[in-house]
């Protein structure tokens, strides 16, 4: 799959550990700032379902899928909707989350890449990853940013 990440946060601090994760991973970009700049020359971002599915539509799904934005929001005009998960507020253990958090990854990338296999115009070549939005504040940044790493890897078989 031929695709540029862009992956954004409010701060430089809360980028460090995806920039160590993802160090070698070709096509990767960094951006530090806020919505809608930071979505610039995005085709699509990853927003978790529970927050996607009540602002853009659909239902709750185990897998991954994409969605269009039509909300002139700032955000891409393709949203890639997380399988549904609720956000983790409170201290766990990482070592838990690791794995269902890079299945997640995996669901999404494998609905970018379905996406564009089907796609007549438009496929999705740049996706936005705002590592803060995502949704999982109590854990470890470097688990979170492992975590999709191993997700890119695993789908570049």
């Amino acid at each position: 799959m031929n695709l540029t990440l862009v992956i954004a946060a409010p701060s430089d601090s809360a980028i460090s550990a995806w920039r160590t994760a993802l160090d070698g991973i070709p096509d990767v970009r960094f951006r530090i700032g806020k919505m809608p700049a930071i979505a610039d020359g995005c085709d699509a971002a990853i927003v978790p379902a529970y927050l996607a599915l009540d602002r853009y539509g659909g239902t709750p799904s185990r897998e991954a899928r994409v969605a269009e934005n039509r909300r002139n929001d700032g955000l891409p005009s393709r949203i890639v909707v997380t399988p549904g998960y609720g956000p983790v507020a409170e201290k766990v253990e990482s070592s838990n989350l690791s794995g269902p958090i890079q299945s997640m990854f995996t669901s999404c990338l494998r609905a970018v890449e379905e996406f564009n296999h089907l796609a007549v115009a438009q496929p999705i070549r740049t996706l936005l990853i705002h590592v803060v939005a995502i949704g999982f504040p109590a854990v470890d940044d470097i688990v979170i940013a492992s975590a999709f790493r191993n997700a890119y890897i695993e789908t570049q078989v």
